[in-house]
């Protein structure tokens, strides 16, 4: 359920992206340089950093922070909403944007 940042997107697009993968597994939130928001599993295949306009934390298998559990948290589909709001198309800092 990935979704691109060059058209209009909602908190509720972050959230249907967490929701649409299992938390039983580790996962990651990327944004690729053309501006598609994608949560790929880390467990099958590497970060594909070269393609990467920025990236959040691996969330590890089970903490509840990607499937269901993490899209109802509204703060922390908030936090992200708001870093890829402040760094899109233009990053404020590094990649890596859980800091």
């Amino acid at each position: 359920m990935s979704f691109s940042l060059n058209a209009p997107w909602t908190n509720v697009d972050v959230s249907t992206l967490l929701a649409s993968v299992p938390d039983t597994y580790n996962s990651r939130l990327v944004v690729y340089k053309t501006g598609l928001v994608d949560i790929i599993n880390t467990e099958i295949a590497s970060t594909p950093y070269d393609l990467l306009h920025a990236y959040f934390e691996t969330y590890q298998a089970g903490n509840g922070y990607a499937g269901p559990a993490g899209a109802a948290d509204d703060e922390h589909v908030s936090d992200i909403a708001d870093k890829l709001r402040k760094n899109w198309p233009n990053l404020q800092g590094d990649a890596y944007l859980d800091h």
